[in-house]
């Protein structure tokens, strides 16, 4: 079959059936325990079920709208047992270099725990005999799931990187990635790097691809060998042969960079241009902002309500002294003390918020999904990045301008103001 997207229509795997009127059937293995993952994904399952085709999709996630032609093999309890095991919140004192040990060692965990499940048990009991025309997988922290790919004959494989353009899709695409350049994903920098930054850059790069290649990747292999009853090859071979690599970056806020034709930027594919309504009370509540609102989130891994009392009262006491409205996505029913001007949410819709126009700054930790919508969206940012790639976001929106950044350990009530203001009273 031949694979191609064309960007506007959004049809992916398109072939002579298809033209047919008959649909491609679709296998989608999108097993990373993480919410914000699976709403990036679902925008492409979704609109390739919506075009007709058969899509059958293991996930952590069940879709909360029916979708004709959508089977969804749900894998139970993936985001408890990761939130059980590491303490996210944590990993802000961490340093780049542990920061990669740390993304492995989960990454082969939650593979792990994922095969356990019943979903997965579901699907190893699929025959060996099923086909698919095409199987879309994740491009990192799930690789264990790569033995589906071989156990269905493999077919043409698409994967999809919701952290944009990580060292591994290079080394294994042969994707020009150059460290003088090019800073490692976990890095605070931009292309334009000092020596020792670029030296910096450099050594982490080695690091990252090395473990990748001769550590994580046999890690992933012996966990697949666990359940999957049939020779596997290697899995750096499996990988070598995807045909494309839908990669989120966007261009504006990502640094430009050489990218082969397989290698497709679609930053924003989640995104709908026409934003969904709000919920009456919400709305009200945005609506009557006569000084506008603030925005607070620290997306769907990272909770709020599990930061320090300290810290909560810190951001409150900031909060108490402005006029705007603050809205703050926080995981418990209640904050005691919270100030009259400040509503709190368990769950909100972020990106129909970030398109309201009384918005004036998105406090963010900088995840890739939250940091596309805010550019997308046109919102200035309060970068309080914690861990992985959300330094080297936050570093993006501070040198071009578009926001503040400020270190989670030194926070003070006078450095959350000092931010807020400086966006609020710079024309910039």
């Amino acid at each position: 079959m031949c694979c191609k997207v064309v960007f506007g229509t959004q049809r992916l795997g398109q072939s002579n059936r298809e033209a047919e009127g008959q649909g491609a059937k679709i296998l989608a293995l999108l097993n990373v325990a993480s919410p914000s993952h699976n709403i990036f994904n679902s925008a492409l399952t979704v609109a390739l079920a919506e075009r007709g085709h058969q899509v059958t999709v293991i996930t952590t996630e069940a879709e909360k709208r029916p979708t004709p032609n959508m089977k969804t093999i749900v894998i139970e309890a993936a985001y408890d047992s990761s939130r059980n095991n590491f303490d996210l919140e944590s990993y802000v004192e961490v340093s780049p270099l542990d920061m990669i040990f740390i993304s492995y060692e989960w990454g082969c965990y939650t593979c792990e725990e994922e095969l356990r499940s019943a979903g997965a048990q579901q699907l190893l009991n699929y025959s060996s005999t099923e086909r698919f025309d095409l199987i879309i997988t994740e491009a990192g922290w799930g690789e264990c799931f790569f033995g589906f790919i071989h156990k269905f004959g493999s077919p043409p494989v698409v994967a999809t990187s919701g952290v944009g353009i990580p060292p591994w899709i290079s080394l294994t695409t042969g994707n020009p990635e150059n460290p003088s350049y090019i800073p490692n994903y976990l890095l605070p920098y931009t292309s334009h790097m000092t020596f020792s930054e670029r030296l910096y850059s450099f050594v982490i790069h080695i690091i990252t691809t090395s473990l990748y290649q001769y550590s994580y990747i046999p890690k992933q292999e012996a966990i697949a060998r666990k359940y999957f009853n049939e020779d596997l090859p290697r899995f750096m071979d499996i990988w070598r042969n995807f045909s494309i690599i839908l990669v989120n970056t966007l261009v504006g806020l990502d640094d430009p960079r050489p990218l082969l034709p397989s290698v497709i930027p679609i930053g924003g594919m989640h995104i709908k241009a026409k934003p969904d309504p709000l919920p009456k009370d919400l709305k009200l509540f945005l609506d009557e902002a006569k000084d506008g609102f603030i925005f607070f989130s620290l997306g769907t891994n990272l909770r709020s309500d599990m930061l320090t009392l300290e810290t909560q009262q810190t951001f409150l006491d900031a909060f108490s002294e402005l006029s705007q409205r603050v809205l703050w996505k926080f995981e418990s029913d209640a904050l005691p003390r919270q100030p009259p001007n400040l509503r709190i949410s368990k769950w909100l819709p972020q990106s129909n918020i970030l398109a309201h126009p009384n918005i004036r700054i998105f406090i963010t930790h900088c995840g890739k999904m939250s940091s596309i919508e805010a550019a997308y969206r046109g919102v200035p940012v309060v970068g309080i990045p914690f861990f992985l790639d959300q330094r080297a976001n936050a570093k993006k929106f501070s040198a071009k301008g578009l926001g503040v950044t400020l270190d989670y350990t030194t926070l003070t009530k006078e450095s959350i103001l000092s931010a807020v203001r400086e966006i609020l009273n710079n024309d910039r």
